[in-house]
C-alpha cells in the first residue's frame, strides 16, 4: 500500500510540473492570504467549443463574477463575525477560473492538491511542488458550477480527501457516497427538479410536449428522471433532442412548426445551450411556443428574450442577500485586488478605465484596454436592470457551512481555535473534517430570523429541494420574471401566489393571453395508422408500414410477404408478379437499338459476301471477318432474351449467350492484333520464324477461344441449375420475377471476355505505330478504346441501380449493343466507305515488279540484239545509266528501312507457307553483281537495257516482296527473275508459280489494304 500511495504521488507530482506551461498561459487567480486556505471554482470565462483554448474573452457577470464576490464577502463577513470568527486563524482563498470546460477545470484543481502530494503515511502534510513555501492546505474547495466540471473535480480531490462544496452542481449521481465521497453540496439534486417541472406540466393539463437537453451529466440524468416523472403522470413526449454543441435546430423548429398539437417544450440544458436554442428558435419558430426551463435558466438576464416570453422557469428558493446586493454596489477595482478579472470586466462592460495606480499597468489584460478613457465615480455594478444570481445565496452557505465545520474541527482536534495544530490535518486527512462538514445545522447569515432559512445537508450531503416558479412576462415593453408559485419536496405540491380562482394562476403565455393553451396527444387515428400508447391517456398515431395490416386490436401486423394491405387495411390480397414490360421506355429503347444494330450487321455482311472477291474484302481476312459480324449478330439478340419474361430456358441461354457472344467478338480482335504484333516486333524474339499466321490457323485459334468460354458457361449451366426466384422491393410493394442468379456471379461470368478485351487493348496500343499499310490496327486499337470506356462506366451502373431492374437490366442490354456497334463501325466502317464511295482504291495495286517484268518481255534475248542499241545517242545511254544507279539506291534505302520488318516476316512466312523459292535472296544476289557490273563499266559503253531493266526489277520485286511476305500472304505468284552470267550477259527469263491456294493468292493484297 505504502509504495502504491508513493507510486500516485509520484505521477502526479510529475503530471503537475509537466502541465506547469499550460497552467501558466491561465495566470489570473483570485488570491486571499491566510493560515487555512478554501478553494474556488467557478466559471468567469465563457466556455470555447472549438480550438485549442479553453476560455473565451467574455466574463460571465452572474455565473463568474458574482458568484467569486459572494464567496470573498462571505469570507470577509465570517472573519468579521464574533460568533463565527476563527480567533486567531485567518482563512483565506485561492479562486480559479473554470471556463465551463471538465478539462481545464481538473487542470486547475492541481493546485488544491499540491500540498497534499508528499502526504506520509502518518498523515503528515509535506508540500514538495515549492519546497521554499511554508504548506498551506486545502481542507474546502467551493464549487463547482456545472455537474460535469463537479464531477471531474471531485473525482481528483477525493483522493486526497479534500472536501467540495459545490453551491449550483445538481447532477442526480453525485449524491452517490460511494463514487464522490467527500462531495457535498447547497443544492438539491435534479430529481427534485424534474418532479417540480412535471408537476407544473401536468398542472396545466399538457400531455403531449418535445424536451431538449444537453450533454453531459446534467442534462441526460435530468431528463431521463423527467421522462420516468412524466410517465407516472400520463405525460407524453413527442420529440426528444439532446443537443450538440452549436448545433443547428433548424430541422428540429420545421417538426415544430409543423406539428400544431405540441405547443410546449419543455428544456433541460445549461444556460449556453438554453440561449442557443432561444437563438435558434428566433431564426426558425413560427408560431408561439411555451417554454419550461430548469433553474439553469432560473432568472438569468441573458435568457430574456421576447422569443420566450410565456416562459415557466424555476430556481431554488433563497432569499436574495440584500447585504451582497449593497456590498456589490459599492465594490471597485484597486490596484491591490484580489480578484483580477473585476477589473477586465469593468472595462469590458463600461469600455473605460477605473482610476488606478500606474503600477496596475502591469496586469495581463489591461494592456488591451489602454486606449480606453478614464472611468468617473459613477459606474457601479448594481445599475437599474441588476439581477442577483440565483446562486449567490448558496455560495454564501457553502462558505458558512465550511467555517462552521473548520471551527469545530479545530475545537475537537487541537482544543482551541487560535493555532493550527498537527492534529487539525490528521482531521482532514482521515475524513473527521468532512464529516463534521456534513453535520452542520445553522441559520444563514443574512437571515437569521426566518426558521425557513436554517440549513442543513440531508444523508447524501445534499440541501433541501424548494423552488420558486417563475413567468417571464412583458409589461409596457420590458421584459421580467414574475414569481407566482413555490414547489416544496415535503409537500410534492404546487402553491400559487395568485387568484384561486384564476385558471392561469397569474400565468401568461404568448399569443393566448389568459388563455391556457392545449397541448395534447389523444387524437383518434386515421386508417393506416395505429396507436402507440406511451401511456394511459396518451399515444401518438403511428403509420402502418406500406405492407402492414390493422388488425382487430388496432395495431399493425405485416402482410404475408408477396401480399399488400386493401386500402382500407384491413384485410391482404396478392401481388402480381412483375416483370420488365416492352412497352416501356426502359425495353424500347435498347430493342430499337438492337433492331437498328442487326440491320446494319446484315448489310454488312451481305456487302462482304458480295464483293467477296475485291482486293479490300481479301485483304481483310474473310474467315474472321464473318465471325465478327456473327458475335455482333449475337450481341444484339442478346436485348430480346434479356427483356423477356424470365424462365428456366430464358435464364439458361442468357448465361452462355452473353458470354459466348462477346467471345465471339473479342477473339477475332485478338487473334488479329496478336499476328499484327507478332509480325512486326524483333525478329530477336522468333528467330526461328513465326507460326500460326496463315488463316486456317487463325481460324482455328479463334474458334479454340470461344470454346474455352463455351465450356466455361455449359459448366456453370450444370454446377448451378438456371432457374427464376423472387425478389421484393425494400417497400414489399412489388414482387420481382428475376433469374436465379446473383449479379456479382453474372459479373464474374464475363472475367474471361474482360480478359480478351483488355489483351486486345494491350496490343493495339503496341502496334499503334506500325507501317500505314498496316493500318488496320488502329481501326481495332479505337475500337478496344472504346469498348474499354463502355466497361468501365457498366460495371458501377449495373451494380450503382439495383434499386430498379429495370435500369439495371436496360443498363446491361445497351452496354452489350454498344460493344457490338463500337466494333461494327470501326472495323467495317472504312471498308464500306470504300467499297461504296472510293472504289477506286478497291483494286490490286500495281507494283514496278509488274511494269519492269512487260518492259523486260519486249526487250532482246541475246547478245547479238547489242546492235540496235547504238542507234541510241551516246549522253541518252550515260544518263540511263545514271538513272539506274539513282533508282536502284533509292530502292536499297527503302530496303534498309524495311529491313527490320521483312527479314522477320520472310522466316515466318517461309516456314509457314513452305515457300523456298529462294526469290528475295536471288534478287538480293543480282543486285550486288547489278551494282559491280555497273560500277566495273568504266567506258562510254552504256549498260545492257536487259541487266538495266532487270535491276530496277529485282529491287522493287524484294521491296514489294519484303511488304507481302511481312502480312504473311505472298505465296509466290508472278515474280520476275533475271540470272546473269558471268561473262555480263543477262538472261530473262518467267517463272511462272501458281498460287498454292486461294486464301494465299487473296492475302497478296492484304499489305495494300489493312
Amino acid at each position: 500500500m505504502k509504495f502504491r500511495y508513493l507510486l500516485v504521488i509520484f505521477i502526479l507530482t510529475s503530471y503537475y510540473r509537466y502541465l506547469k506551461s499550460d497552467l501558466d498561459s491561465y495566470p489570473q487567480s483570485f488570491y486571499m492570504p491566510g493560515k487555512i486556505m478554501l478553494g474556488g471554482l467557478f466559471p468567469v470565462h465563457e466556455s470555447e467549443k472549438s480550438g485549442k483554448s479553453f476560455c473565451k474573452d467574455t466574463i460571465q457577470f452572474s455565473r463568474g463574477i458574482q458568484r467569486i464576490e459572494a464567496m470573498k464577502y462571505a469570507i470577509e463577513k465570517l472573519q468579521l463575525d464574533h460568533v463565527h470568527s476563527l480567533l486567531g486563524v485567518k482563512v483565506g482563498a485561492l479562486i480559479k477560473d473554470t471556463c465551463g470546460s471538465p478539462a481545464h477545470a481538473q487542470k486547475q484543481s492541481l493546485d488544491f492538491i499540491m500540498a497534499s502530494l508528499s502526504r506520509t503515511v502518518s498523515g503528515k502534510f509535506v508540500y514538495v511542488a515549492e519546497p521554499s513555501q511554508k504548506p498551506e492546505p486545502f481542507p474546502a474547495v467551493i464549487g463547482a458550477s456545472s455537474s460535469s466540471v463537479s464531477i471531474q473535480v471531485a473525482n481528483l480531490l477525493g483522493l486526497f480527501h479534500v472536501s467540495q462544496v459545490s453551491p449550483a452542481s445538481t447532477g442526480h449521481g453525485l449524491s452517490d457516497k460511494k463514487e464522490y465521497p467527500f462531495f457535498a453540496r447547497t443544492v438539491p439534486p435534479d430529481k427534485y427538479q424534474a418532479a417540480a417541472m412535471v408537476d407544473i406540466v401536468a398542472h396545466f393539463k399538457w400531455t403531449y410536449v418535445h424536451v431538449m437537453s444537453s450533454e453531459g451529466t446534467y442534462g441526460e440524468k435530468g431528463i431521463q428522471m423527467f421522462r420516468e416523472q412524466a410517465g407516472l403522470k400520463n405525460i407524453c413526449i413527442s420529440e426528444d433532442i439532446q443537443l450538440k454543441p452549436r448545433e443547428s435546430l433548424r430541422n428540429f423548429f420545421q417538426k415544430v412548426n409543423s406539428d400544431t398539437r405540441v405547443k410546449v417544450i419543455v428544456l433541460f440544458t445549461g444556460l449556453e445551450d438554453t440561449n442557443h436554442i432561444l437563438d435558434e428558435a428566433k431564426r426558425h419558430l413560427k408560431r408561439p411556443i411555451v417554454w419550461v426551463g430548469p433553474d439553469a435558466w432560473g432568472k438569468q438576464k441573458s435568457a430574456m428574450s421576447k422569443i420566450a416570453v410565456g416562459a415557466i422557469t424555476i430556481t431554488l428558493k433563497a432569499d436574495e442577500s440584500r447585504d451582497f446586493t449593497r456590498y456589490l454596489k459599492n465594490r471597485r477595482p484597486s490596484r491591490d485586488d484580489p480578484n483580477p478579472w473585476l477589473l477586465e470586466y469593468w472595462n469590458q462592460y463600461f469600455q473605460c478605465n477605473p482610476p488606478l495606480n500606474e503600477q496596475n499597468l502591469d496586469s495581463v489584460y489591461n494592456n488591451r484596454y489602454e486606449a480606453l478613457s478614464n472611468c468617473t465615480n459613477e459606474q457601479n455594478l448594481v445599475d437599474s436592470s441588476f439581477v442577483q444570481d440565483d446562486k449567490v445565496p448558496f455560495v454564501i452557505i457553502a462558505v458558512e457551512a465550511v467555517f462552521h465545520a473548520l471551527w469545530r474541527t479545530l475545537n475537537l482536534a487541537c482544543g482551541s481555535i487560535n493555532n493550527v495544530c498537527p492534529q487539525f490535518y490528521d482531521a482532514i486527512d482521515n475524513g473527521q473534517f468532512h464529516s463534521n462538514l456534513l453535520n452542520v445545522s445553522f441559520y444563514g447569515i443574512d437571515d437569521k430570523s426566518s426558521p425557513q432559512s436554517k440549513f442543513r445537508f440531508d444523508e447524501n450531503g445534499d440541501g433541501k429541494a424548494v423552488y420558486k416558479i417563475y413567468n417571464l412576462q412583458e409589461t409596457d415593453g420590458k421584459l421580467r420574471y414574475q414569481s407566482l408559485a413555490v414547489w416544496d419536496e415535503e409537500t410534492r405540491e404546487l402553491k400559487f401566489y395568485g387568484n384561486s380562482l384564476d385558471p392561469a394562476k397569474g400565468f401568461k403565455f404568448p399569443s393566448f393571453e389568459d388563455v391556457i393553451p392545449k397541448s395534447q396527444c389523444s387524437e383518434p387515428c386515421e386508417a393506416g395508422h395505429q396507436k402507440i400508447e406511451h401511456s394511459v391517456c396518451c399515444w401518438v398515431c403511428t403509420k402502418c408500414a406500406p405492407n402492414q395490416r390493422l388488425n382487430k386490436t388496432g395495431h399493425c401486423e405485416n402482410c404475408t410477404r408477396g401480399w399488400w394491405p386493401t386500402e382500407d387495411f384491413k384485410e391482404c390480397f396478392k401481388l402480381e408478379e412483375t416483370v420488365i414490360q416492352w412497352n416501356s421506355y426502359w425495353v424500347l429503347f435498347p430493342v430499337t437499338l438492337s433492331i437498328v444494330g442487326i440491320v446494319c450487321t446484315t448489310f454488312v455482311t451481305v456487302t462482304l459476301i458480295r464483293h467477296n472477291q475485291t482486293p479490300i474484302v481479301k485483304a481483310s481476312g474473310r474467315e474472321l471477318c464473318f465471325m465478327i459480324l456473327t458475335g455482333c449478330i449475337c450481341c444484339y439478340l442478346n436485348t430480346f432474351l434479356l427483356v423477356a419474361r424470365p424462365s428456366s430456358f430464358a435464364c439458361g441461354a442468357q448465361r452462355i449467350l452473353v458470354g459466348t457472344s462477346f467471345c465471339m467478338l473479342y477473339a477475332p480482335l485478338l487473334t488479329k492484333t496478336n499476328r499484327i504484333y507478332r509480325i512486326f516486333q524483333s525478329p530477336e524474339t522468333f528467330p526461328a520464324g513465326l507460326r500460326w499466321i496463315s488463316p486456317e490457323s487463325q481460324l482455328v485459334i479463334t474458334s479454340l477461344l470461344v470454346v474455352v468460354q463455351l465450356v466455361a458457361s455449359l459448366v456453370w449451366l450444370l454446377v448451378e441449375q438456371p432457374g427464376t426466384r423472387l425478389e421484393y422491393t425494400p417497400a414489399m410493394d412489388k414482387v420481382i420475377l428475376k433469374c436465379q442468379i446473383d449479379e456479382a456471379k453474372f459479373t464474374i461470368s464475363l472475367v474471361y471476355n474482360m480478359l480478351l478485351i483488355v489483351m486486345c487493348t494491350v496490343y493495339a496500343v503496341k502496334t499503334r505505330n506500325i507501317p500505314e499499310n498496316f493500318n488496320e490496327a488502329k481501326f481495332i486499337g479505337f475500337a478496344m478504346y472504346t469498348t474499354c470506356i463502355v466497361w468501365l462506366a457498366f460495371v458501377p451502373l449495373y451494380f450503382g441501380l439495383k434499386t430498379d431492374f429495370r435500369i439495371q437490366i436496360s443498363t446491361l442490354c445497351v452496354s452489350i449493343s454498344l460493344s457490338a456497334t463500337v466494333a461494327l463501325f470501326c472495323l467495317f466502317g472504312p471498308k464500306l466507305f470504300i467499297i461504296y464511295f472510293k472504289p477506286e482504291q478497291n483494286v490490286r495495286r500495281i507494283h514496278s515488279r509488274t511494269a519492269m517484268q512487260s518492259r523486260n518481255s519486249a526487250k532482246p534475248k541475246n547478245n547479238q540484239n547489242q546492235g540496235h542499241v547504238s542507234t541510241v545517242s551516246k549522253s541518252l545511254e550515260v544518263s540511263r545509266k545514271q538513272d539506274t544507279r539513282a533508282q536502284i539506291r533509292k530502292v536499297k534505302s527503302e530496303e534498309k528501312k524495311e529491313e527490320r520488318l521483312a527479314d522477320a516476316a520472310d522466316g515466318g512466312s517461309d516456314i509457314e507457307r513452305g515457300s523456298d523459292d529462294g526469290t528475295r535472296l536471288r534478287n538480293k544476289l543480282k543486285m550486288n553483281e547489278g551494282f559491280r557490273m555497273i560500277d566495273s563499266n568504266t567506258d562510254d559503253r552504256p549498260p545492257s537495257p536487259d541487266l538495266t531493266y532487270s535491276f530496277a526489277a529485282a529491287a522493287e520485286s524484294d521491296r514489294v516482296n519484303r511488304n507481302n511476305v511481312a502480312m504473311g500472304t505472298y505465296s509466290g505468284g508472278n515474280l520476275l527473275t533475271t540470272h546473269v552470267s558471268s561473262d555480263g550477259v543477262n538472261r530473262n527469263s518467267m517463272s511462272h508459280k501458281s498460287a498454292m491456294t486461294s486464301s494465299s493468292s487473296e492475302h497478296d493484297m492484304q499489305g495494300s489494304y489493312l
